[in-house]
């Protein structure tokens, strides 16, 4: 067969080329960050989008880069979503134990509330019993005072009449000073 001068260089470009385009698909695939588009491949083995396009495989292999990136892209949105909703769970069980602590922290002063309101209508009423106790005490020390009076005045005026003393027998005696 016969073998044109320039036939040993296109094979050894093409083998050149192709050990960039696997290069350039590996670091594809190793690097996430990196998008998976032609233009990046393109890119990374130093060639033409065309020359991508003319060899079938270099796009197969970005398809499949592609599909695997979705696919730990979505197991990593479940896990995330898994993560989320579990997330949530945990705040809506933590938010309703505070709103059961809250619940019962009210109904605790509402109790402490109703039976101050009921030992302070207790002490009022005792209050407005002893008022009036004393102001019946106060009425009749008064009065006991009045009564006092009179049997002092009256004492003071036995005194100072005379000083006649009746006897049983009937007889009087004045007494000396």
């Amino acid at each position: 067969m016969y073998q044109a001068p320039y036939d040993k260089r296109n094979a050894a470009d093409y083998k050149d080329l192709s050990n960039r385009i696997a290069a350039a698909l590996k670091t594809l695939e190793e690097s996430p960050q990196i998008a998976a588009t032609e233009k990046e491949l393109a890119r990374l083995a130093q060639c033409s989008r065309g020359t991508l396009r003319n060899r079938a495989y270099p796009l197969e292999c970005l398809k499949q880069i592609r599909a695997s990136r979705n696919k730990d892209e979505s197991q990593n949105v479940e896990s995330h979503d898994i993560t989320v909703v579990g997330t949530k769970l945990d705040n809506e069980i933590l938010l309703q134990e505070r709103l059961q602590n809250s619940r019962n922290e009210v109904a605790f002063w509402v109790d402490k509330y109703k039976d101050l309101e009921s030992e302070t209508k207790r002490l009022r009423r005792s209050n407005e019993l002893l008022q009036a106790e004393n102001a019946a005490m106060v009425t009749q020390n008064k009065h006991l005072r009045s009564r006092l009076e009179k049997v002092e005045e009256t004492l003071v005026s036995i005194r100072a009449k005379d000083k006649v003393i009746q006897f049983k027998n009937g007889r009087d005696r004045h007494k000396e000073k």
